[in-house]
């Protein structure tokens, strides 16, 4: 699981202005003889990206993606530019915005993203945290990955969508050193 805030883009409960970055989370989970489950969300409705290209093509964008510089709702995606993102699912993916904003800067003692520069204006980083937990869950559960694959067919089969499910399997190609690196901190 990784965690990690940015610069405040996004705005949540009844604040009019930005107080959260859009405080991605991701989660990955092995699975037998198939490529991990892996997601990778934003707390906000949507990417401030395709808000910013939405205001490039003069577009509007779909109500409860954004409020305009005085804290309204809108649609206008030149006037959301000006604004804010709102979280998915009101409170809720507020809540998650905030969870992931005390694993990413909280502990680690990153700057909050109140705090933090935009990452597109000045020469220094914004210094926003990132927040990664890595367990080897047939530790905690033999057969874990099995029950992973055989649970992943059986919602398949009833319609849930699985993120992942149809993508090809592509693998990254990791310096030795970096990988030498990162087992250093693996328990065996």
């Amino acid at each position: 699981m990784a965690a990690t805030n940015g610069s405040a883009l996004m705005a949540a409960g009844q604040s009019s202005e930005a107080v959260y970055g859009t405080n991605q989370l991701a989660f990955a989970a092995p699975v037998d003889n198939r490529a991990p489950l892996v997601i990778d969300q934003a707390s906000s409705a949507t990417a401030f990206v395709n808000i910013r290209q939405a205001a490039e093509r003069r577009e509007m964008i779909p109500e409860g993606w954004a409020i305009d510089g005085k804290g309204q709702k809108t649609m206008d995606s030149r006037e959301a530019i000006k604004g804010a993102l709102l979280a998915f699912g009101g409170a809720r993916g507020a809540n998650i915005a905030l969870m992931v904003e005390i694993l990413a800067a909280g502990t680690t003692g990153a700057n909050w993203s109140l705090d933090a520069p935009s990452f597109d204006k000045g020469s220094h980083s914004p210094g926003v945290g990132l927040f990664i937990v890595a367990l080897k869950p047939e530790i905690l559960a033999p057969g874990f990955s099995a029950r992973m694959a055989s649970q992943i067919d059986r919602l398949s089969s009833k319609g849930i969508h699985i993120p992942g499910g149809s993508c090809i399997e592509d693998e990254i190609d990791l310096p030795s050193s970096l990988v030498a690196t990162l087992e250093k901190y693996c328990l065996h």
